[in-house]
């Protein structure tokens, strides 16, 4: 991985810490700013993905035009909750179409996922076993506890219920898919899905805390950490991908998976 990624990444982490740490007392400057960033983000995800689609054909080329549509879905549900913000001057309400629009996102990048695994034909059930373990351990950890809470408030109405649960299970799903071409991929491109693996985790992680927060009404006190660790989601995810668009640019034919054990 070329050095010039990670310095771009960690540029684009510590920016928002910059930021936020500048403006901190200023809350409409610092909302601009966020809700801006985090657009930022989506677009350097987009664009690398596009080129993933412009390098690959047939099924490869499928696979990563259904990681765009699922980067696609958090830029329209960054840009809905910026349009709240920013332009009507109020939070974006919960469930919004903004909400629907992450979930699909999550989805379709867990879709895009599952298809690389079936392209590649390499599968092993003990692997598929420990990716789903991966993924149901990453719910039980950062979910169980705020979905129960959620769910047993009377005063939420069902909606609200549906798509607190529809989040942690959409992010589960994303993260066992990753998790899973981790495990089966062998050699430098186990390293790529390792660093997606973790950016989606880091989505997950922030997606949890951030609806446990919301529903407790201190999300406003603790929106440093949350916006951070989704930022480094975004930045572990955009490195995998810039690995995975490297390597298969300069070394066509290693893009294969590692052999699972019999």
């Amino acid at each position: 991985m070329e050095i010039k990624a990670v310095l771009v990444a960690a540029l684009y982490v510590l920016m928002l810490t910059a930021g936020y740490s500048l403006i901190k007392d200023d809350y409409l400057a610092r909302t601009v700013f966020g809700d801006l960033w985090f657009i930022v983000g989506d677009l350097g995800l987009l664009w690398l993905t596009l080129e993933m689609t412009k390098h690959f054909s047939g099924d490869s080329k499928k696979v990563w035009t259904m990681v765009l549509i699922g980067f696609s879905g958090w830029f329209v549900g960054d840009v809905i909750w910026a349009f709240y913000e920013l332009v009507l001057n109020t939070i974006s309400p919960y469930p919004s179409i903004a909400d629907l629009s992450y979930i699909f996102g999550s989805l379709s990048l867990a879709v895009g996922f599952f298809a690389e695994a079936k392209r590649i034909r390499s599968y092993s059930l003990a692997k598929a076993a420990v990716a789903v373990l991966l993924g149901i351990a990453l719910f039980y950890s950062m979910s169980l506890a705020p979905i129960t809470s959620i769910i047993g408030d009377a005063e939420v109405g069902a909606i609200e219920k549906a798509v607190s649960v529809a989040y942690p299970v959409s992010d589960a799903l994303m993260f066992s898919a990753a998790a899973y071409l981790a495990l089966i991929y062998g050699g430098i491109f186990r390293r790529a899905w390792l660093l997606l693996s973790a950016g989606a985790m880091a989505w997950a992680f922030s997606d949890s805390l951030w609806a446990e927060l919301m529903w407790l009404e201190i999300y406003d006190a603790n929106y440093f950490l949350v916006d951070h660790v989704w930022l480094i989601g975004y930045a572990l995810m955009g490195l995998g991908i810039w690995s995975i668009l490297e390597l298969t640019r300069t070394l066509p034919g290693l893009a294969k998976a590692k052999k699972p054990a019999r």
